[in-house]
């Protein structure tokens, strides 16, 4: 009976680590490739890895976009912001994972209740801003639903 209990025990701990690495997983997202290189310089690996996508246009040296639904912006050579769109002409549509477990869609309600309260708020135009360790996170609503999705450093 010990040694049932035993491999039932180590079943049941193997499984909840599972479920425990992909839900960091589902936290970070395919954004987090994105949010790594935030805070680097242009030559560093994180940032030269995101331009060898092949995804990304380069406006100028401090502005890359994509369309994918993502644009990248530097202020002195150091990749400062991250934009990601739910839909755009310009840029495009962001299909992958947002940070945190942020869906496109989500009321600010939704949004509020997954970073907490925001440091910034303009509810007249649809703008919330959260200041996380050392990101801000601005999240843009188009008719009261979730369409943008910006990251920047401190």
């Amino acid at each position: 009976m010990k040694t049932v209990f035993k491999n039932w025990f180590r079943g049941a701990f193997a499984a909840l680590t599972i479920v425990a690495m992909m839900s960091f997983s589902l936290q970070t997202g395919d954004s987090g490739k994105y949010i790594s290189a935030l805070g680097k310089s242009s030559d560093s690996p994180e940032f030269t890895n995101l331009k060898s996508t092949g995804i990304f246009e380069e406006v100028n040296n401090q502005h890359y976009l994509s369309k994918d639904g993502i644009e990248l912006i530097l202020q002195q050579n150091t990749l400062n912001q991250i934009n990601f769109y739910r839909s755009s002409e310009v840029y495009g549509k962001f299909t992958g994972d947002l940070p945190k477990g942020l869906k496109f869609g989500m009321t600010p309600a939704q949004v509020k209740s997954i970073l907490g309260k925001p440091t910034v708020a303009y509810n007249s135009s649809g703008y919330l801003e959260f200041t996380i360790q050392q990101y801000t996170y601005a999240c843009s609503f188009d008719k009261g639903v979730l369409s943008q999705v910006g990251i920047s450093v401190k």
